[in-house]
């Protein structure tokens, strides 16, 4: 079997938590079906650890923004970018998710985003 591909997301306080969770559900799910770790999913947001989602709802990221360096970007299958009313306004003013989107284009195959994350593909200019 071919080594998983890394899917991660790109998450931030007061986040939607659908915006998160739903899509890394569905690739938990196709590796249900699939019954192997085809996709290794990873949350990364402003810090390492937990945070909270516009919600309330508490996620826990797995690396902070700072830690997807170039090196790790080329390891990446899928990059999305989370929505949320709130959270994202905050998130293009600090710029970090953006820099990330403009570091992964020709390193990711795959830059995607979630709502009204598309507001940071958007500023990275990725979306004509």
């Amino acid at each position: 079997m071919a080594a998983s591909r890394n899917i991660l997301m790109l998450a931030f306080p007061n986040a939607q938590l659908l915006d998160i969770a739903g899509p890394l559900q569905m690739f938990a799910g196709a590796n249900d079906e699939l019954a192997t770790q085809a996709y290794r999913l990873e949350i990364a947001a402003p810090e390492a650890g937990p945070f909270a989602t516009s919600s309330g709802v508490r996620l826990v990221a797995d690396m902070s923004f700072a830690a997807v360096t170039a090196k790790r970007l080329a390891r990446i299958h899928t990059l999305m970018a989370a929505g949320g009313n709130e959270g994202v306004q905050v998130e293009l003013e600090r710029g970090a998710i953006t820099q990330i989107i403009k570091r992964a284009v020709g390193r990711v195959p795959r830059l995607a985003s979630v709502c009204s994350g598309a507001f940071f593909l958007a500023a990275a200019g990725r979306i004509l």
